[in-house]
């Protein structure tokens, strides 16, 4: 019943995988939503998955303990050491898949959706460029319609003016002529006014365009260096977990070694103390020796 107890605990552990050095969601904060739900629900189906095929894994294990536990207890304990270490390397193995496995999926998830957003943004840009210069031209046109009117209606009315000073008086001529003159002048003015504002609003219009377009460069200039920097950031994270398990290879060698250092120590402190009884017996045998010597000399005299 002891060994039984002792053979199923280590099997219903249930597995929990150790979490990567940089949460997925530290690097995907500048991504959008949606990008981070996708992440999300991908690491929740690799740790289910793994989390099934592991599970599957411990009741094998399970059924080959209780087939052990029918043999004879030399047997048994000489089959059960050797199923802990099979168990021992199957979960290290597992474990460094496991990490592999999530690291590649990850990676590949990141670049898919870098891959999609430049797809986006080009496509936005190029969209943009062309409603621009549609509607450039239809300005210049509409411009330029509007200029032929403003042109045909002031000689219009010149000459309908011109017509009516002809049939009247010198004075009244020159009065309706000035009079009609400070109109003309001041409509002249007004429409120059106004074509001047347009052409101003055009020009500012045009500021803003280019502001835009600027801004769209940065943009895309800022989602480049973001890819570089993740790319970066994927290697050092590489680089960071062969350093962590460099570390604990380091670590389990160092401790492998202080374990024995101290059974040596432990062992020759041993010696040392048993050295010292036999020592001290040694002594004491000589000098009850050397008593018993000079017994026997004093009972000669």
């Amino acid at each position: 019943m002891v060994a039984s107890k002792s053979l199923e605990t280590p099997c219903r552990r249930r597995y929990n995988p150790p979490a990567p050095t940089i949460q997925p969601r530290r690097i995907a904060t500048k991504l959008s939503m949606s990008a981070e739900q996708d992440l999300d629900d991908l690491h929740d189906a690799l740790v289910s998955h793994f989390t099934e095929e592991y599970e599957k894994f411990l009741e094998n294990a399970e059924g080959r303990e209780r087939d052990l536990i029918r043999l004879k207890d030399a047997e048994k304990q000489e089959a059960l050491a050797q199923l802990k270490r099979e168990h021992a390397d199957e979960m290290k193995r597992t474990i460094v898949d496991l990490q592999l496995q999530h690291r590649t999926t990850e990676a590949e998830s990141f670049a898919r959706i870098g891959r999609q957003k430049d797809e986006e943004r080009e496509e936005v840009v190029k969209t943009l460029e062309q409603q621009h210069t549609e509607q450039a031209k239809q300005e210049a046109v509409q411009y330029a319609q509007m200029i032929r009117e403003i042109r045909d209606e002031i000689i219009t009315k010149c000459g309908k003016k011109m017509g009516k000073l002809l049939k009247e008086t010198q004075e009244e001529r020159d009065r309706k002529n000035a009079e009609d003159i400070a109109d003309l002048r001041q409509q002249h003015e007004a429409k120059q006014a106004e074509a001047v504002a347009e052409i101003e609003r055009k020009k500012d219009k045009e500021k803003e365009e280019a502001l835009v377009q600027q801004k769209h460069k940065e943009k895309r200039e800022a989602a480049k260096e973001l890819k570089r920097k993740h790319t970066k950031d994927m290697e050092q994270v590489r680089i960071n977990m062969e350093n962590c398990l460099a570390e604990k290879r380091a670590k389990a060698v160092a401790q492998v070694v202080r374990k024995k250092d101290k059974q040596r120590k432990e062992a020759m402190e041993q010696l040392r103390r048993e050295h010292a009884k036999d020592t001290k017996a040694s002594d004491s045998l000589a000098q009850v020796k050397d008593a018993h010597e000079l017994d026997l000399v004093a009972n000669l005299d």
